[in-house]
Parts: structure tokens; C-alpha cells; sequence
């Protein structure tokens, strides 16, 4: 009875982190809120780059296609539809109100992007060879590699920081809710048996990255 009880409280401590997680994971999604009412003010783009919202959205259909060949990962999959919807508005936004010299670059890097990712599902859905345990591990390592590239973009502009001795190009708050996201996601990966290391690995990264920042 006493090892019933004790199974009760871990899944229903495992739901309660995946909700902590998910609601962790909306708000950095929520983040460039204040970049696009920016964009509707000035009804212009203001020299912003698409890619950091294209590759958001690559991210979110990776996780979700790893989350729906994978048991028990419901969390994801919900996470990152939201957060797809949520940057397929910035990208709309974005291409709304891009100047007219630079939309067709643009149009360009969306559609890299959308072949890209459809590729990239495509071959994993091939190398998997119709095994689910090998379709879940090479789509879990897809959606891993891309989020360790978003993770890693911010440490591009150290540079910048570190010369200019400028640090508003590092918002503080956004790099300490990302940490605090990639945080919780790790231990969400360590709850399973074995360890998602899908997810465990590129969010030990980026709490890494965050914490260097």
C-alpha cells in the first residue's frame, strides 16, 4: 500500500513540474511581445532579423513531432503547438510590416527555413527505417540539435558586450527566465527512467549559456 501511495505522489509531482514547465516555457515564448507592439507603433520591422522567429518556429514543429512519436510526452507536444502558434504571429507581424526592400530576403529565409525543417522530418522519418524506438531517439536529437542553435545564438553578441562594455544587447530578465526554463525542463527530463536525455542535454546547455551570459 505504502509503495501504491508513494507512486500516487511521483505522478502526480512529475504532472505538476510538466505544468510548471510548460507555463516556464510560454512566458520566454511571450518575450518579444514587447519587440512586436514595437513593430505595430512603428509599423515597420525597426532593422530586426526574421531568423531568430523563423528558427523558433522550426524548433516548436521538431518538439512536437518528437513529442508525438514518444510515449508519455504530452507536455511537449501542447508547449510547442502553442509556441508555434505564438511565432507564426511574430513571423506574420514581422513580414506585415518588413520594408519593401527588404521582404524579399525575407520570403527567402522563411522558405529555407519550412524546406529545411520538412526536410530534416522527412530524413528522420527515413533513417528511422519504421522502428518507433529509432524514429523517437533521431527526432529527440532533430529537436535537440536546433534548440542547442537557438540557445547558442546569444553568445554572439558577447563580443559586442565585452567591447563595448554595453550590456542591453544581454536583457537580463529574458536571460534569467530562459534559465530558469531550461532549469526545470532538465529536471523534467530526469524523471523519466531513464533520463530524456532529448531533453536533459541541450537544456543543461543552455542553463549553461544562460549562466555565461
Amino acid at each position: 500500500q505504502q509503495l501504491v501511495v508513494f507512486k500516487y505522489i511521483m505522478a502526480a509531482s512529475l504532472e505538476l513540474l510538466s505544468w510548471v514547465c510548460s507555463l516556464a516555457a510560454i512566458g520566454v515564448f511571450l518575450a518579444p511581445l514587447g519587440i512586436v507592439q514595437a513593430w505595430l507603433r512603428a509599423s515597420s520591422t525597426l532593422a530586426y532579423s526574421p531568423l531568430p522567429y523563423l528558427v523558433a518556429a522550426s524548433q516548436c514543429v521538431l518538439w512536437a513531432a518528437y513529442a508525438l512519436v514518444t510515449p508519455e510526452r504530452e507536455p511537449v507536444f501542447w508547449t510547442n503547438v502553442v509556441g508555434l502558434v505564438l511565432e507564426l504571429g511574430y513571423i506574420y507581424v514581422f513580414m506585415k510590416f518588413v520594408p519593401t526592400t527588404d521582404k524579399p530576403e525575407a520570403q527567402k529565409a522563411a522558405g529555407a527555413v519550412a524546406v529545411g525543417t520538412t526536410a530534416l522530418l522527412a530524413v528522420v522519418k527515413y533513417l528511422s527505417m519504421g522502428d518507433p524506438a529509432r524514429l523517437s531517439s533521431l527526432m529527440g536529437t532533430a529537436a535537440a540539435a536546433v534548440c542547442i542553435c537557438m540557445y547558442g545564438a546569444p553568445m554572439s553578441v558577447l563580443a559586442t558586450v565585452v567591447k563595448t562594455r554595453n550590456v542591453a544587447p544581454l536583457p537580463i530578465g529574458l536571460i534569467s527566465m530562459g534559465a530558469v526554463n531550461t532549469a526545470l525542463w532538465v529536471w523534467y527530463g530526469t524523471c523519466f527512467t531513464p533520463a530524456d536525455m532529448s531533453i536533459v542535454v541541450p537544456n543543461a546547455l543552455g542553463l549553461v549559456l544562460s549562466a555565461g551570459q
